[in-house]
C-alpha cells in the first residue's frame, strides 16, 4: 500500500515541477516571478502530491487485497479530484486586482481538446500566442 503512495507522489513531483516551469515562464517581470516562486515553489510544492497520493492509496489498498484495480481506484481518482477542487476553490477567495481590475478567476490557463493539448500566454508587449504540445 504504502508502494502505491510513494509511486504516485513522485509522479506528481513531476508533474508539479514541469507546471511549475510554464508558470515561471508566464511571469513578465522579476518581481512577479520572484512571487510565483515563493507561492508554488516554497510555500505549497506539496501539494500536487497530496492530491496524487489519494489514487496511489487506492492502487496500493486494492493491490494488497487482491482487489482488480479498476474500479477500485476510483474513490482515489474522486479524493483527488475533490481535493484539488478545494484547492483551486481557494482562488475564489481572491478579489481581483484594485489597481488593474483583473480578475485571475476569470482567465482560462489552459483547453483541452480531443487529441490536442493547447496553453494560451500573453507576451511580452500584450500580444496573445498559442501553444500546442502535441495534435
Amino acid at each position: 500500500m504504502v508502494d502505491g503512495v510513494v509511486y504516485a507522489g513522485w509522479v506528481a513531483i513531476g508533474f508539479a515541477a514541469v507546471e511549475d516551469v510554464t508558470y515561471f515562464a508566464d511571469t513578465e517581470s522579476p518581481a512577479q516571478l520572484l512571487l510565483v516562486f515563493v507561492l508554488r515553489a516554497v510555500l505549497t510544492p506539496f501539494a500536487h502530491p497530496l492530491f496524487t497520493m489519494w489514487i496511489g492509496l487506492a492502487i496500493g489498498r486494492a493491490v494488497r487485497d487482491g482487489r482488480p484495480l479498476w474500479p477500485h481506484a476510483l474513490w482515489g481518482y474522486a479524493a483527488a479530484v475533490a481535493a484539488h477542487a478545494l484547492w483551486n476553490g481557494s482562488l475564489a477567495l481572491a478579489a481581483p486586482d484594485p489597481d488593474t481590475g483583473d480578475d485571475i478567476r476569470k482567465r482560462p490557463r489552459h483547453a483541452v481538446r480531443p487529441g490536442v493539448l493547447r496553453g494560451r500566454y500573453q507576451g511580452r508587449h500584450g500580444d496573445a500566442h498559442n501553444l500546442v504540445w502535441w495534435d
